[in-house]
């Protein structure tokens, strides 16, 4: 049986400037038995990730810059605020042929993109894509409401060559992740 790796990755990414995006970019390289699995911070909830000769980028929102990055064949899009997606950035990470992938609220507003809901899977390429769901427990813009509602966002595990890859959409509310036996990845900025 494969070795599942475990890691936690909590990248600072609020001290990345858009200015200084551009340059020279962290990338952090992660082995799966289907080769080399690269993780590039961009802004916020935004990243790529690069494997098997394919560009994943997760929530194209501004002010991230993906100056210098190949554009997407897979986008995931995990909510509906503006800090996940922004239909002009997608546009610009767009190439002919990229999909889009993204819970049903989602697809309200980027309407190419394919709906996955909580608890869906599905297969893109050498990749296995499974949403969870995303929300919040406590935190919200006041008493009793909350910024993400449960069963509207995704999560994701992502899979690639027996290498499993945990993108939470809020870390802070799902601490068990850590613990996981999981390739845990997102900003905890």
């Amino acid at each position: 049986m494969k070795s599942i790796l475990v890691v936690t990755v909590c990248a600072a990414l609020a001290l990345f400037a858009p200015s200084a995006q551009a340059q020279e970019r962290p990338v952090q390289t992660f082995k799966s038995s289907a080769g080399p699995i690269k993780i590039t911070p961009v802004y916020h909830a935004s990243l790529e990730i690069e494997a098997g000769g394919k560009v994943i980028v997760v929530d194209p929102a501004k002010p991230a810059v993906f100056t210098g990055l190949p554009q997407a064949d897979l986008i995931l899009i995990t909510d509906i605020h503006g800090d996940h997606l922004d239909p002009s950035l997608i546009a610009a990470e767009s190439k002919a042929g990229t999909e889009i992938i993204a819970p049903p609220a989602v697809v309200k507003t980027v309407t190419t993109a394919s709906p996955i809901s909580n608890g869906e899977k599905k297969t893109w390429g050498a990749w296995t894509i499974e949403a969870i769901p995303m929300y919040n427990l406590t935190r919200g813009p006041e008493a009793g409401k909350l910024y993400h509602d449960k069963g509207r966002g995704n999560g994701y595990i992502l899979t690639y060559g027996g290498t499993r890859i945990y993108l939470p959409e809020i870390p802070k509310e799902f601490p068990r992740c850590a613990r996981s036996r999981i390739l845990t990845w997102r900003s905890c900025a």
